[in-house]
């Protein structure tokens, strides 16, 4: 006997929604377990939306009933940022002994996951097309970067020195006039 679609998307979102409050019990010092928590609420989220028929990776049909299409859209853009959060979970689990040094990077790397699941929410949950939107957005990065040329290169100088810590509290600093 095979469970109908509502059970198996409503066996779906309890699978999420206690993984993720699991997770959320969890004290922040544990955090293997708390990423672990969250993998395998994903992964059985994963398992009964595929199991539903729902494929977060292809537009979703229209279906005869527009609550069925909200419902199985809602499923998908949850599982879409379920995803970009357990990529950012699983950088933070890898990079937190050098929380300080690596800060930088895990918030570039959590920026580039969640700006991909927007692009991808875009395309496979609404179904629109975003090849203007990236050619678009590279455009406007090329003026904005050929605009501040000189501030982006003071932007990236400062990460550098902060980076590689040439100096340490108490070094002198001694500029080409003496100072």
């Amino acid at each position: 006997m095979e469970l109908p679609l509502f059970y198996r998307l409503l066996l779906a979102g309890v699978i999420i929604v206690v993984g993720y409050a699991a997770r959320w019990l969890l004290p922040p010092t544990r955090l293997i377990e708390r990423f672990l928590c969250q993998l395998v609420a994903f992964t059985g989220f994963t398992i009964m939306l595929l199991a539903a028929r729902v494929v977060p990776s292809a537009p979703t049909p229209a279906l005869s009933q527009t609550s069925a299409f909200l419902t199985v859209s809602a499923f998908k853009l949850v599982w879409w940022l379920a995803l970009s959060w357990l990529i950012v979970g699983f950088v933070h689990t890898i990079f937190h002994r050098q929380l300080r040094e690596t800060r930088l990077a895990q918030d570039l790397i959590a920026g580039i996951a969640y700006t991909c699941t927007a692009v991808a929410i875009i395309a496979y949950v609404f179904d629109l097309p975003v090849q203007g939107l990236l050619t678009a957005s590279g455009v406007i990065a090329i003026v904005l970067g050929l605009a501040l040329q000189s501030t982006l290169g003071d932007v990236f100088s400062g990460i550098m020195i902060n980076i590689s810590k040439p100096c340490r509290p108490g070094d002198w600093v001694i500029l080409d006039d003496g100072l």
